[in-house]
């Protein structure tokens, strides 16, 4: 069986829960990990403890891109590109479903695109 965790997930949001649906009569275990309570490394802690699944599915990268502030979203950039890096050498494939390329609400486009684009090259 195959083991996917979505991230982030909102449960008012319809298109992850047919996503769920779909996956789910095909046989496929999914998961989810919302954003509360998210600070920097809990991405590798929380999918560690979901049983180390075969697919990161990322549906959006702004809630790990974006702050009010430069330095904070730079920090938080980094944080989250290093915990893709810990999650691709544990050998699970990260996939996209690009809803937006960038957010409509970035303060710092040209560091949210930089990020964005490194993001990228870490998906299967």
């Amino acid at each position: 069986m195959m083991n996917v965790v979505f991230i982030p997930y909102y449960d008012s949001n319809p298109y992850q829960k047919l996503l769920i649906k779909s996956l789910s009569k095909k046989g496929v275990l999914v998961s989810t990990i919302s954003l509360a309570g998210y600070y920097p490394f809990s991405l590798i802690l929380k999918v560690l403890c979901h049983w180390k699944p075969q697919i990161l599915h990322v549906h959006w990268l702004h809630p790990f891109l974006l702050s009010d502030s430069w330095v904070k979203a730079f920090v938080k950039s980094v944080f989250f590109i290093s915990e893709l890096v810990m999650v691709k050498l544990l050998g699970i494939k990260i996939v996209w479903t690009v809803h937006n390329v960038l957010s409509h609400d970035s303060r710092f486009m040209r560091m949210e695109l930089f990020f964005t684009k490194i993001f990228s090259r870490f998906c299967s």
